[in-house]
């Protein structure tokens, strides 16, 4: 069965096709990045489905159960169920599975929704496969589009479903794609019906549009040669190797290693999480004064519940400007946070320091996901939070 994923893949590298469908267990292990990612498009999916209420659920309890998954979709059109969420098309050995799938006044509508601000040219790519699965399925399809999220949202009060997504038509272009789409879907059945690997070098489609989850197996070998260690591969993609353990992390300016550091605490959430913000905003939610040596922390500020975007950045001012001692040195996130609200901040240093820049990412991403889920975020949560990183922090900052 080729799904969409599965389709795109193959797109990208005939080769990662061939890998995900017979050797699935050789896929790079998610960072926690990833996982987020993941976790906030399902997220922003269910928001999606309020556009259109009261709809029916065809996903199956089994993941991966295919055949329940169609006839569910089959049963509830039947049915004339007018709002399918999840709704899954099967033609010929391709599924399709529809964020949202609507009948209504006799006019069909297929939506994919993406968190994203922006539409990238893959998510047509992705819409035009889908379409093309339904239409050869013998299913009705009038309009099809894109839901992404509205960059240009502003929070004020409950958040506004219909204002935070926006509408991407693309019904009559679609078409033009679906020829290609047919040809895709051959070449992708040809390259599963081998029966060895391909044979396919690396290049840039290991990582466009999306990054390869078989980049710990292709390029092994290739990471072991003297070029790996050359300025161009370290400029370019030398991260994306030591995030998965292939290279070392390459050694960063970090002033010999500073005894104190003063950084900032953010969120950047899907979901604006005050009023005045807008969707992946960057919003400071505390400053940490540590001192590694001592093996000490000082939450010097940090957010009060219930305030708008202005309130909250005033109110860090007054915080940080009343701060009378020199700072010895502050992470590249806080100098520019500093920097871009004029804030009178003295510091001596400005260091890029990774594992500063780690746990900034771990933080966030834990008050992201609970700011995606529409929890409130309140000072007793984030303190506990604080806390609790900023002890394996200091050891690992310590060591």
């Amino acid at each position: 069965m080729i799904s969409k994923s599965a389709f795109i893949r193959g797109i990208q590298c005939q080769k990662a096709l061939f890998l995900y469908k017979n050797y699935y267990n050789l896929r790079d292990k998610p960072s926690v990045e990833q996982l987020a990612k993941f976790k906030r498009g399902t997220q922003v999916g269910v928001y999606a489905q309020l556009l259109f209420p009261n709809g029916v659920d065809c996903s199956p309890k089994k993941a991966g159960d295919t055949k329940t998954w169609v006839k569910n979709t089959q049963l509830q059109i039947s049915n004339e169920n007018p709002i399918l969420y999840e709704a899954a098309f099967e033609f010929n050995g391709s599924m399709a599975a529809m964020d949202i799938y609507t009948k209504i006044d006799g006019f069909c509508q297929a939506y994919e929704v993406k968190s994203s601000l922006k539409i990238s040219p893959v998510f047509e790519i992705d819409l035009a496969f889908q379409t093309y699965i339904i239409k050869q399925s013998g299913h009705q399809l009038d309009g099809a589009g894109i839901i992404t999220v509205n960059g240009d949202y502003q929070k004020n009060g409950e958040i506004d479903w219909q204002q935070y997504f926006q509408f991407s038509d693309y019904s009559d272009h679609l078409k033009l794609w679906h020829p290609w789409i047919e040809e895709q879907i051959a070449i992708a059945e040809n390259t599963l019906s081998q029966g060895s690997i391909p044979k396919i070098g690396i290049g840039k489609q290991c990582f466009e549009p999306y990054s390869c989850d078989f980049i710990k197996f292709c390029w092994k070998k290739p990471l072991a040669e003297h070029w790996s260690n050359t300025i161009p591969f370290k400029t370019t993609h030398h991260h994306l190797f030591a995030e998965k353990g292939l290279v070392p992390n390459l050694k960063t300016e970090e002033i010999n290693t500073p005894n104190e550091f003063f950084f900032m605490l953010f969120a950047a959430p899907a979901i604006p999480m005050l009023n005045g913000c807008k969707p992946y905003q960057k919003t400071p939610l505390a400053m940490l004064q540590v001192n590694i040596l001592l093996q000490k922390h000082q939450i010097v500020w940090i957010i009060d519940e219930e305030l708008d975007n202005e309130s909250l950045l005033n109110q860090c001012k007054r915080t940080l400007q009343n701060i009378k001692s020199t700072v010895e040195v502050v992470d590249q996130i806080t100098h520019q946070f500093i920097e871009n609200n004029t804030i009178d901040l003295k510091f001596n240093l400005q260091a890029s320091c990774e594992k500063v820049m780690e746990f900034q990412s771990e933080f966030r991403i834990s008050v992201d996901n609970e700011i995606n889920s529409l929890k409130t975020i309140n000072n007793n949560y984030l303190t506990a939070l604080i806390e609790e990183m900023m002890r394996k922090f200091i050891v690992k900052m310590h060591n």
